[in-house]
Formats: C-alpha cells, structure tokens, sequence
C-alpha cells in the first residue's frame, strides 16, 4: 500500500508530502532487489543500454508488477 502523509497540512497544505508504504515482506526488498553485498542472487540493475547486460526496463516493470500487487 502507498500513502501520501502530509504531516505538517494543518500549516502547510499540501506543499509538504511524504510518499511512503507498506512492506509486505517485513523489513525486506521486493523478491530480486535485495542488493545486500552477501546477496549473489540478484542481477544488478545495469541503466547503461550499451551494456549487453542492460535489463533497466526488465527491473523497472518487476518493481511496478510487484508495487501494483
């Protein structure tokens, strides 16, 4: 779940906001973006297209899938 928290609205409306959420999963990274350096299980993130590896638009829709779920 994601919520936009306005602690301050009462002063400041809505200029000051806080997108947050809730972990699903306890303390831990979706499935496939635990990129905790013991973790060797998880591709990294490669943004650069030029790289044979590249796989930023593969990372971006599991993220999404996974936050949309």
């Amino acid at each position: 779940m994601e919520w936009i928290w306005r602690p301050f609205f009462d002063h400041e409306g809505k200029r000051t906001q806080i997108f947050t959420h809730a972990l699903y999963q306890h303390y831990s990274a979706p499935q496939g973006f635990d990129f905790d350096t013991m973790n060797n299980n998880v591709d990294p993130i490669v943004d650069d297209p030029t790289m044979q590896t590249y796989n930023l638009d593969v990372k971006v829709a599991a993220l999404r899938d996974w936050i949309d779920h």
